[in-house]
């Protein structure tokens, strides 16, 4: 989500350079592949660091500071993680591991997928379809992602299973509708109230990413690690 102070956008070549180091340095593919082979997976450790970093002090640190990526470009990833109130980390954290966990019984390795698309989707794609956004922190672009992904197995099944999928994302494509014309987060309304606003791209580029990863390449797992052993102002995502 955004806090509502407006500020120059960067210009485009810095965005180039804030996402080509980010590249450089390490790819998301690189660090989230171990964990989707890992006893744990993906979700539970990103959410620990999600738990940590909401009661920790300095969130302003790590935040999605637009004016700030282009030199920090680490905040492309750090700023889903920080929250701007308890009531928003604990909606946001629930989701995330609630559809985290259902996606890694189908696969740890399209679920790690899934996110490594989804980060750098939302962090780069979310400025641009919304001007004036100055800072942004949430995991909700990624619970979109999670959402979409878990909808594209769905669609990958037959007669109810496939028609469920399609229901689950016509859902999604409403509540962003919703969004962009109330400027209201559905589920955590009260944000608003202290001047946080929404930001549906970052629902609209997450549920983006985790459709491509749940629908292309089916018969691979994406990143490392197959599946589970379970399974064969302010703004605000």
């Amino acid at each position: 989500m955004n806090p509502g102070s407006p500020a120059a956008p960067p210009t485009a070549a810095a965005w180039g350079a804030a996402a080509g180091g980010a590249r450089g340095r390490r790819p998301l593919g690189r660090l989230l592949g171990p964990l989707a082979g890992s006893r744990f997976g993906a979700v539970l450790p990103l959410a620990t660091l999600a738990l940590a970093w909401g009661l920790a002090p300095g969130a302003e640190r790590w935040q999605l500071d637009l004016a700030l990526a282009w030199a920090e470009p680490w905040r492309l990833v750090t700023g889903h993680f920080v929250h701007w109130s308890g009531a928003h980390l604990c909606w946001d954290l629930a989701v995330f591991v609630g559809l985290g966990l259902a996606c890694e019984r189908h696969g740890r390795g399209r679920t790690a997928a899934a996110l490594a698309l989804a980060i750098p989707a939302v962090a780069l794609g979310a400025p641009l379809l919304t001007p004036g956004l100055a800072v942004y922190r949430g995991l909700s672009g990624l619970d979109a992602a999670l959402f979409a992904l878990l909808a594209a197995h769905r669609l990958r099944g037959t007669g109810g299973a496939r028609a469920a999928g399609a229901v689950a994302l016509v859902a999604l494509g409403l509540k962003v509708c919703w969004e962009i014309a109330t400027g209201v987060p559905l589920f955590v309304p009260e944000l608003a109230a202290d001047g946080v606003a929404v930001v549906p791209a970052a629902h609209l580029f997450g549920g983006a990413a985790g459709l491509s990863a749940g629908l292309v390449g089916r018969g691979r797992q994406g990143l490392t690690g197959g599946p589970s052993a379970g399974s064969a102002r302010r703004s605000a995502a």
